[in-house]
C-alpha cells in the first residue's frame, strides 16, 4: 500500500486559514525599483508566495507595530483587514515548507490535502556505463529496435508509491558515411511498460551530415510504477559505432495516489 491516502479535499479547502482572509507568506525578493515613485512605498516592496501559488507585492512599511521589516526567506502572516496588504507577525520556522521534492508529501499534508504515513523509501539513483566501442548493425527502420551487442540493462523494484524518473542517455556516435540515421531509446518493461520508440520525442535521434563522431544526450522523464522495472537501452537505424554510453536513473518525485500528470 502507498504511504499516501486521501483526505476529503472540500473539507480540507474549508479548513484553509486563507478562508479567514489571513495567509501565510514566504518573503522570495526586495524590490526597490519604484522607491521615490509617487504612491509607492519609501522602504520598497516584498516579493512574497503564500502556500496556494499565489503571488503578491507587498510595501515594505506594511507591518503591524514598530517591529523589523521582512527579509528574503522569512516566513510572514499577512491579511487584508486594513484594506491594503498588512505583515502581522513573522513566524519561526517551525511550519513544514517544501525545500525539496521528497517534502512534498509533507507540504501536502500541511495543506489538508493528504494523510501523510512516513516517507516511502525512494528506489536508488545509478548510471551504468559501458566505455567500449560497439558496431551497431542495421535494423529495419529507425522505427524499429533491437538491442545493443554488449546489452545495457538495469532492474530496479519499486516497493511502494508511483515515481516520477530522470532518465538520462549520454554517448559517442561514429558514423562511417553521410547522413547517417540512428536513434537510442530506453525500453522499460516489468512493472512498467513503455516500448523503445513509442514515445517518439524521448528518444535520442541522429541524423549524422558528416562520418566525424560527437557526444550527444538526451534527457527524458517517465513515472515508474511499483513492481520490478527493466530497463535496457536499445538502438534503430542504420549502421554505425558507439563508445562511452552512460545510461542514468534519478528518482524524483513520489506521486501522491489519484494524482496524473497533464502534459
Amino acid at each position: 500500500m502507498s504511504p499516501i491516502q486521501e483526505r476529503n479535499p472540500q473539507a480540507a479547502v474549508a479548513n484553509r486559514s486563507g478562508q479567514l482572509g489571513v495567509y501565510r507568506v514566504i518573503v522570495t525578493g526586495i524590490d526597490m525599483t519604484k522607491v521615490g515613485q509617487p504612491n509607492n512605498d519609501p522602504k520598497g516592496m516584498a516579493n512574497t508566495v503564500d502556500t496556494f501559488g499565489h503571488l503578491r507585492q507587498i510595501g515594505m512599511s506594511m507591518v503591524v507595530g514598530s517591529g523589523a521589516i521582512p527579509q528574503v526567506g522569512e516566513t510572514w502572516i499577512i491579511n487584508q483587514a486594513l484594506g491594503s496588504w498588512t505583515f502581522l507577525s513573522r513566524q519561526v520556522p517551525d511550519t513544514p515548507i517544501v525545500y525539496s521534492f521528497y517534502s512534498l508529501a509533507e507540504g501536502l499534508e500541511d495543506l489538508g490535502l493528504i494523510d501523510y504515513q512516513g516517507p516511502a523509501a525512494p528506489p536508488v539513483p545509478f548510471k551504468n556505463v559501458n566505455t567500449v566501442a560497439q558496431n551497431l548493425a542495421a535494423t529495419a527502420n529507425i522505427t524499429t529496435y533491437a538491442p545493443l551487442p554488449t546489452p545495457m540493462v538495469s532492474n530496479v523494484v519499486v516497493t511502494a508509491g508511483n515515481w516520477l524518473c530522470l532518465f538520462v542517455i549520454t554517448v559517442y556516435i561514429n558514423t562511417t558515411s553521410n547522413n547517417t540515421e540512428v536513434a537510442l531509446a530506453m525500453n522499460v518493461s516489468g512493472g512498467t511498460n513503455i516500448p523503445a520508440g513509442s514515445r517518439t520525442e524521448d528518444r535520442l535521434h541522429v541524423l549524422a551530415k558528416s562520418p566525424i563522431g560527437s557526444s550527444i544526450n538526451q534527457v527524458v522523464w517517465a513515472v515508474v510504477n511499483p513492481g520490478s522495472n527493466r530497463f535496457e537501452v536499445q538502438h534503430s537505424g542504420q549502421a554505425c559505432t558507439i563508445s562511452d554510453l552512460a545510461f542514468s536513473f534519478i528518482p524524483l518525485l513520489l506521486l501522491p495516489v489519484g494524482f496524473t500528470l497533464n502534459v
